[in-house]
């Protein structure tokens, strides 16, 4: 299946404002994020303490403890790639003495080149510069790619690497090398975040299958990614073994069976449950698109084989998501798995939206209402995350708040041992709190806890766990005892 013709064209003065738009699209969408991370919440989300370890390991390795210092960082084989890559911002962030925001703010760079890396894709696939414009814009209206971007974690990296994967795999003119780079970024995907390993496969099925029919040119793309995939990792292997005496092999083997949070017969209930939970009326367009490609081959409408290429990739992600699951019970579905997705079902609703189909009668109008309708979806959606209150800063308010109110420093507010506490200022987990307040407690400060952001239910919390939370009142609370 071909992805279709190269370098379409597009007018120089089109192409000028495309490249325009682009960047502003670009520029928007980082200001959002670094808005998003001076809001707060990083240390919050259990995951990031893996970035706090290597800030940890950072300071011991600046006391002396070189050694030491490494060990911490390649300790455990989770995500080591993403352990590894993090020391550049904990070193520059405890060299400057910096708070979390800073590295936070590094981080949400990987965010913004995911949606740069739709556009190219969409691109190198064979649309306009209005149908990959259109590819980026839903890509970065997409809650679930926005939302993450305030914590530490590896999610943006490694899906950096995997779609840098996708777009070496879809080059029409493939050497070698090419398959050998497309294996690299495939072990690079997995070894940033272990849990990407499906678009790691599916970028690997895309370039292998763009052979065909030839069988022989289809099998040297294969043999040379393993070539590049298994390359890297003995060459991460042995590097860690000879420098460390870490064995990463069997850290791997032992990291596979422990990921079990969750409930592994409701793959299926996850995916739709998280899509519908993060995007709403973007899931919906999602659904439409994804159901309008067969739909207009069956009435006999042209279909270009890079929207056959995206709905492949979105649905074998999920399926592989859904039989880890639900059929072979090894690997609990949870959102940030489900993001892998979106860039996909991004470039197909830029192919119906503004690409071929928009021609015809009315077509003046269609991108632009298009646009309209993507960005409004994404304000609306982005406006929950944004307004969330992290137990810290609720904590540094509260405190504030006390200080003003009895003259004193921030620092000299008692709220262990007096009349003053603070309720459910943690993360919850594994069930909500049910403790009722001290009778005549009188509340001083109250706001929603971050975990009423029900996109947040969809990661490690089962069925029970996630009815639960919703039942109950997680509010934070500055408390005021008679």
């Amino acid at each position: 299946m071909r992805a279709g013709r190269p370098g379409s064209v597009t007018p120089g003065g089109r192409r000028s404002a495309v490249i325009a738009a682009l960047i502003a699209l670009l520029a928007v969408s980082y200001a959002l994020r670094v808005a998003l991370v001076l809001g707060g919440g990083q240390g919050f989300w259990p995951d990031e303490s893996r970035y706090l370890r290597v800030l940890e390991a950072v300071q011991q390795i600046a006391g002396g403890d070189v050694a030491g210092g490494l060990q911490a960082v390649v300790g455990r084989a989770d995500h080591l790639g993403f352990k590894l890559l993090a020391l550049v911002p904990a070193s520059l962030q405890a060299g400057l003495g910096l708070s979390l925001a800073a590295p936070a703010g590094m981080l949400a760079l990987a965010s913004t080149f995911d949606v740069l890396l739709v556009y190219r894709i969409a691109r190198r696939a064979g649309a306009d510069g209005l149908e990959a414009l259109g590819a980026a814009l839903a890509m970065a209206g997409s809650n679930a790619m926005f939302y993450w971007s305030r914590h530490l974690v590896p999610y943006d990296i490694a899906l950096a690497c995997g779609l840098a994967l996708v777009y070496v795999g879809l080059k029409r003119e493939v050497r070698a090398r090419d398959s050998i780079l497309a294996g690299a970024l495939g072990f690079a995907t997995f070894f940033v975040y272990n849990g990407y390993w499906s678009l790691a496969v599916s970028g690997f099925a895309l370039h292998a299958s763009l052979a065909l029919p030839d069988m022989r040119a289809t099998a040297r793309r294969t043999g040379w990614m393993l070539v590049g995939f298994a390359g890297s990792a003995a060459l991460a292997v042995l590097a860690l073994r000879q420098a460390l005496g870490f064995d990463l092999l069997s850290a791997w083997r032992g990291w596979s069976g422990i990921v079990t949070q969750g409930d592994l017969d409701d793959g299926h209930g996850m995916v739709f449950g998280y899509v519908w939970e993060a995007e709403r009326a973007l899931a919906l367009v999602w659904g439409l698109v994804a159901v309008a490609v067969p739909l207009a081959w069956l009435r006999g409408r042209r279909v270009d084989g890079r929207a056959w290429i995206w709905l492949a990739c979105a649905l074998g992600i999920v399926a592989l998501l859904v039989a880890g699951s639900n059929l072979l019970g090894k690997f609990v579905v949870y959102g940030r798995l489900v993001r892998q997705s979106i860039p996909f079902l991004s470039l197909l609703t830029g192919y119906v939206l503004f690409g071929p189909w928009r021609r015809g009668a009315g077509a003046g109008w269609r991108a632009p209402l298009a646009a309209v309708a993507l960005g409004l979806i994404a304000a609306l959606n982005f406006a929950a995350p944004l307004r969330l209150t992290f137990p810290a800063e609720f904590v540094a308010r509260g405190r504030a708040l006390l200080a003003e109110r009895d003259g004193v420093a921030p620092a000299a507010v008692d709220t262990e041992t007096g009349r003053h506490l603070f309720v459910n200022t943690r993360f919850l987990w594994p069930m909500p709190p049910r403790q009722a307040l001290p009778e005549g407690a009188r509340v001083l400060l109250q706001a929603p806890h971050p975990q009423h952001f029900r996109p947040y239910l969809y990661e490690g919390c089962n069925r029970r766990q996630r009815a639960a939370f919703l039942r109950a009142d997680l509010d934070m609370k500055l408390i005021e005892v008679e």
